[in-house]
This record gives structure tokens, C-alpha cells and sequence, in this order.
């Protein structure tokens, strides 16, 4: 992938799946109920593959801002609520909740675990028995959300100071999803307003470890940018061209 920074490598989905309780679902052909069926198989892989070597997922529009050694295991919570950005505008006093309010959601772009974790055996067969393929997020986000609130008896997931059951750190949102997904568009808005660069500008001092970027939603910005080159290329070429036909007008044939 370029300076020695990663490898990239086919998928056996047989052989990744081999080996965990994943193997029948796959083999059934289950994963082929779905609306979202790349999706859902990719849900379904980060599990296995960490569950067989261990090691941190991260979506690929996750930028990592830090190193992950020392993080242990852990899931990445996101805000549930919209981020109060104006609470950003001055200094909030100690104690004060933080800006994203208390409720979060687990999001499955990032997580980290060692192999055969007994967390992720949890997971691997709660999504197996509880399967369905017709709700987007049924899968991921929401497995997961509700695998920790099951799993730690909790009626929500709530920011909170005391230690995580069962040894499991829960990160807060600024770790992974400092910008949440109701204000993402702002990453790419000339207009955005301060009380983003002012929360960008905070959890970046508090150590955020990435910044999840929400690609899926700028696919309308890409597609433009590329169709504004592919414009601008075409009116370059025809600006060459004509100007190439009206040097060539005035030079005087050696015939005539």
C-alpha cells in the first residue's frame, strides 16, 4: 500500500471463517439474505478475523491521529444525541457532562481484541442466532450496542466514570468519532462553524486516537470532484484543440 505501511491481501472467506462459530453461517450460504450483502459480510469478517489473530479493526476511513499500543481491548462508542458544539464555546467548568451528552451507541469501525476473546466468541454467536440481513445497522452497530448492554445488564450505554464490566473498556466518542455523523458534513463545509474547529481543536488535545470520517457520506463530493476534473479535462482538451485550429489558420501554406 505504498512505503511500507501495510499489505494488501485476497480473501479466503472459507478459510477465514474456518474454525470459529461463524463457519455453518457462512457455509450455509445464510449471508445471502440480505439487502446489504458485501456489508453484512464484512460485518460478519472483522469478527472472524480478529476472533482467529487478534488485533485492532478499523473501517478504512478511520485516520488514525495516534498509536493504538497500550490501548488494550476495547469498543468505540459514538454520541447517540447530536453533539452540543456550543457548549465548545467557552470552557466548560469541572464536572460538567461532556458535550455529547450520556447516551452513545457501539460502533463496530473500530475495536480491538485478542485472539479467541471470550467477548468476541460472545459476539460471533450473537450474531449468528440473532441474524438478520433486512435491518441496516441490524448487524453491526446495533449487535454490538446491544451485545455490551445485555452482556453488562445496563438499560442503555451511558458515558460514565466508574470501570467497565467484565474488564471492558468502552472509549468515548472523542476517541474515535470526535465529529459525529449528524454534524459530518461540516468536515467538508467552507461554513462550518466554530464550535466544530473548537471541539476538533479539544479532543485532539485530549488524545483522541482517530477520527472517523463517515466516507459513505461524501460519495455525492468525490463524484463531483471527479466529474469537475473530468469537465474541466474535456474543457481544456477543446480549449488545446481550437486553439491549436486557429494557429494552424493562420499559418500561410507554403502552396498558396
Amino acid at each position: 500500500l505504498g512505503q511500507g505501511r501495510g499489505e494488501g491481501h485476497g480473501i479466503d472467506y472459507a478459510a477465514a471463517f474456518n474454525g470459529t462459530p461463524m463457519a455453518e453461517w457462512y457455509a450455509q450460504g445464510l449471508w445471502q439474505r440480505s439487502h446489504w450483502k458485501v456489508q453484512n459480510l464484512c460485518n460478519a469478517l472483522r469478527l472472524a478475523v480478529l476472533y482467529r489473530s487478534g488485533g485492532a479493526y478499523l473501517d478504512l476511513d478511520v485516520l488514525t491521529l495516534r498509536s493504538l499500543a497500550g490501548s488494550g481491548r476495547f469498543f468505540a462508542a459514538e454520541p447517540v444525541a447530536p453533539v452540543n458544539y456550543t457548549a465548545l464555546n467557552a470552557t466548560p467548568p469541572k464536572r460538567r457532562p461532556p458535550p455529547w451528552g450520556g447516551e452513545m451507541s457501539i460502533n463496530n469501525a473500530a475495536f480491538r481484541f485478542a485472539p479467541g476473546d471470550p467477548v468476541l466468541q460472545g459476539l460471533i454467536e450473537a450474531f449468528v442466532k440473532r441474524w438478520d440481513g433486512m435491518f441496516w445497522g441490524h448487524n453491526g452497530p446495533r449487535l454490538f450496542t446491544w451485545f455490551y448492554r445485555k452482556s453488562c445488564m445496563l438499560n442503555s450505554v451511558h458515558y460514565n466514570r466508574k470501570p467497565w464490566c467484565r474488564r471492558l473498556r468502552v472509549l468515548e466518542p472523542p476517541s474515535f468519532y470526535p465529529i459525529s455523523r449528524e454534524h459530518r458534513s461540516d468536515m467538508f463545509s467552507a461554513e462550518s462553524s466554530c464550535g466544530v474547529k473548537r471541539l476538533l481543536a479539544s479532543v485532539f488535545r485530549r488524545g483522541s486516537l482517530a477520527l472517523h470520517w463517515w466516507r459513505h457520506s461524501f460519495e455525492h463530493v468525490f463524484r463531483a470532484a471527479r466529474e469537475g476534473k473530468a469537465a474541466d479535462a474535456t474543457a481544456a482538451a477543446a480549449a488545446g484543440a481550437g486553439a491549436a485550429a486557429g494557429n494552424n489558420s493562420n499559418v500561410s501554406s507554403p502552396l498558396e
